[in-house]
């Protein structure tokens, strides 16, 4: 096992030379997979009494029609919901995790040389090896494994999260690897760490 100190020299001798680079690129790979983000919410006053309110919603509930209304509005509000969640794990599947696949080949790749701004064809890297479905489904089961140890209280999926993390730089070297071989690997390398 490596020291703190082993890793931090390392660590620099790595980003002499293309510090922007590596910097530019994670902003990328967090842009591009919806990293970060967070929106603030706002609060609102009303001078409607309880009173007033609650004349309104038995107005309201009393009226066939309106009740027609509110439901087929409920109805396309959460189709819409269905189809979006729908499109974002498709996404998340097919082209996030690839993205992310990439972006750890471009890492990997600048610990051998400077990086620069030439190397980010690199992130597409999943999509051109010719092992596309190979890396859509160990990233999948990867998702798949956390998310079911996660359903036996939320400690074992952390444990498996941290176990599978590697699972992504092993598929940057080789995206050629059968699923098993990728999470014995990934898991050997976590052991202890």
């Amino acid at each position: 096992m490596w020291t703190r100190a082993e890793l931090k020299s390392k660590a620099k001798e790595n980003l002499q030379g293309g510090y922007w680079a590596l910097v530019v690129m994670a902003l990328i790979l967090q842009f591009l997979t919806g990293g970060g983000g967070g929106g603030g919410g706002g609060t609102s006053s009303s001078s409607t009494s309880d009173e007033e309110m609650s004349e309104a919603i038995d107005s309201i509930t009393n009226s066939s029609e309106a009740m027609t209304i509110f439901l087929t509005v409920l109805g396309i509000v959460g189709a819409v919901v269905l189809v979006a969640l729908v499109i974002g794990m498709l996404l998340s599947y097919f082209v996030y995790n690839l993205l992310l696949v990439g972006a750890q080949r471009y890492f990997i790749t600048a610990t051998y040389k400077d990086a620069t701004f030439n190397d980010f064809n690199c992130l597409g890297y999943a999509f051109k090896k010719g092992n596309y479905l190979n890396v859509v489904k160990i990233m999948f089961l990867r998702a798949l494994y956390t998310g079911l140890w996660s359903l036996l209280f939320i400690i074992p999926g952390i444990i498996k999260s941290y176990e599978y993390r590697m699972i992504p730089y092993i598929l940057a070297e080789d995206p050629s690897l059968s699923a098993e071989e990728a999470f014995r690997l990934s898991k050997e390398m976590m052991d202890g760490n």
